[in-house]
């Protein structure tokens, strides 16, 4: 399928060319007497032909023997016709067969021209030879021109739709990334939920289980197990809504906003920590959004997780195309315990776009997550 914009010049160009009859038309009536009865009327059939062809060809591109119709139609009106203007109907024909099948046809179409009007001028009008030889070298620059014109809007057609091939592959080689992205996610939280949740959760059970048996032997220590049950109840619960914010879907559209890592600190609202949040996001690509937004969303989560911390500052900015981000917390560090898994993922994919990963603790408290993932 062609380019809108070149169907639109397409389109301009045909209406001109057939506004460029109307003098021939006009001019015609005062030596209708002359022309033989049919030809008048034959050409305007053959003048509305080209039109007709080229209206079919838009609505069904698919046929493609329509250009070829039409650079006939506009031979016969040559043909029918007089003077120069029929002229701007063969031009048409020709842009639309190169632009169509390539050169080859419009050489085609322009060989016949020469041959039929180089006739048409030596045995019919009995022209003499050196006049047709200076019409025939008028023809062949004029045509060459509009050979040269349609190569170049066949060249940008070919161009456009590559251009747009490339669009739509790397638009599926990105959602095939996020899927992916998202998919480890998932192994990873159902790993991690498995072995904390679930082990808070089985000592809970088991909690429960001693409490029953000693409910009437030793009812303090069975409502102590009790307390100390329904406080890894509490811790599993905040655990679970830890996750939850980790786990909220990525905005993949609005990533380059400022506001969507504004509304990603927001989620971690109720966990007692307060992030401050300074970014400058405007200009970053689809890959360094999603890649920036996992590691922004992974490291809060280990704050929240591990740190203890009760504020958190995210600086993320550019310098040239490369995107800088920085999470620092006033926590009590990670006493060299080193990154989770998902930040150990995270990094091998930022490392393989050429980026750097740093994360330790600060000498004053805390700790302190670097990331630099350029364009």
């Amino acid at each position: 399928m062609f380019d809108r914009r070149i169907l639109r010049i397409l389109d301009t160009l045909l209406v001109l060319a057939v506004l460029a009859q109307v003098p021939l038309i006009l001019q015609a009536g005062p030596y209708l007497d002359e022309l033989p009865l049919w030809r008048p009327p034959a050409f305007l059939l053959a003048l509305a032909l080209v039109v007709v062809f080229w209206i079919a060809w838009r609505r069904q591109p698919q046929m493609t023997g329509l250009p070829v119709a039409l650079g006939l139609s506009s031979i016969v009106a040559v043909v029918l016709g007089d003077g120069a203007a029929p002229m701007a109907l063969v031009a048409f024909s020709l842009l639309i067969l190169v632009v169509m099948h390539g050169v080859r046809p419009g050489l085609v179409l322009v060989a016949a021209l020469l041959l039929v009007g180089g006739a048409l001028m030596l045995w019919v009008y009995d022209r003499p030879v050196e006049f047709v030889l200076t019409q025939m070298l008028v023809m062949v620059v004029l045509l060459g021109l509009m050979l040269l014109l349609a190569s170049l809007l066949r060249l940008f057609s070919e161009v456009s739709a590559e251009a747009q091939r490339t669009r739509d592959q790397l638009a599926a080689s990105l959602e095939t990334e996020k899927e992916m992205v998202l998919a480890r996610e998932r192994a990873r939280a159902a790993g991690d939920l498995h072995d904390g949740l679930g082990h808070r959760l089985t000592a809970v059970g088991l909690l429960l289980d001693a409490a029953m048996q000693q409910r009437h032997s030793t009812p303090e220590e069975s409502w102590e197990l009790v307390g100390e049950a329904r406080s890894g109840t509490s811790e599993a619960l905040q655990e679970m809504r830890t996750w939850v914010r980790a786990l909220h879907p990525v905005p993949l559209e609005d990533l380059s906003d400022t506001q969507a890592f504004r509304t990603l600190a927001d989620q971690f609202q109720g966990t007692d920590l307060k992030i401050d949040v300074d970014t400058d996001v405007a200009r970053m690509t689809p890959q360094q959004a999603l890649v920036v937004y996992r590691c922004v969303q992974e490291g809060l989560t280990n704050v929240v997780r591990h740190s203890g911390a009760s504020r958190a500052r995210l600086l993320i900015h550019h310098e040239d195309s490369t995107v800088h981000v920085e999470l620092t917390d006033d926590g009590q560090g990670r006493g060299g315990a080193g990154d989770g898994f998902g930040l150990v993922g995270l990094r091998r994919r930022v490392e393989g776009l050429g980026g750097v990963v740093d994360s330790g603790d600060l000498p004053e408290g805390g700790h302190r997550l670097s990331v630099t993932v350029p364009a």
